[in-house]
């Protein structure tokens, strides 16, 4: 058998082909080898989380108790407070009397106690919470139905017919012819 001479490009073509094949190869292997190293970061990372979950955890739990304790005890206070302003309202329900007296007392020497102003704070809170309802419903209606509907326009009543005026109706349907 004769061998034929090959062509520069079935010689390129080999070249290249055999080129391919080695990349092939040379990524497979890299590819190997980035598996591995991806997996041994994996396993660094899971033992630096599993250190950092022991170390921070109980650190996490007590300071988790600490705010426990410290919200009890702003709880506490803040009962004690409440159950003293209770006490004293009641108190100056049951003495109104006794201010009352110990006011003009004070008048008389020329000293004057200031008054509270609970009516008048009363007062402003309700105008205030009038005013956000009235907001607030006007919004909703605002919403619900668009812009506001006028009520229907009053129908206009007919003119009392005379007898002129009902002998000229019949003869204008007699020209015409009943309406259809």
């Amino acid at each position: 058998m004769l061998r034929r001479k090959k062509s520069k490009a079935d010689a390129v073509k080999e070249q290249a082909a055999e080129l391919g094949d080695k990349a092939a190869d040379k990524a497979s292997d890299l590819g190997d080898k980035a598996a591995d190293k991806a997996s041994e970061l994996g396993d660094k990372a899971s033992e630096l989380s599993d250190k950092a979950a022991e170390k921070i955890g109980p650190k996490a739990e007590e300071a988790r108790d600490a705010a426990a304790a410290a919200v009890e005890a702003v709880r506490e206070e803040l009962t004690a407070l409440g159950k003293a302003m209770l006490a004293d309202n009641e108190s100056d329900d049951a003495g109104e009397v006794d201010t009352e007296a110990a006011e003009a007392a004070d008048e008389s020497d020329g000293k004057r106690k200031k008054k509270k102003g609970s009516k008048l704070k009363k007062l402003l809170i309700v105008l205030g919470l009038g005013a956000v309802a009235g907001v607030v419903a006007k919004k909703v209606k605002e919403s619900q139905g668009g812009a506001p509907v006028p009520p229907p326009a009053p129908r206009p009543t007919p003119a009392p017919e005379s007898d002129s005026s009902a002998s000229a109706s019949t003869e204008s349907t007699e020209t015409t012819g009943p309406a259809s």
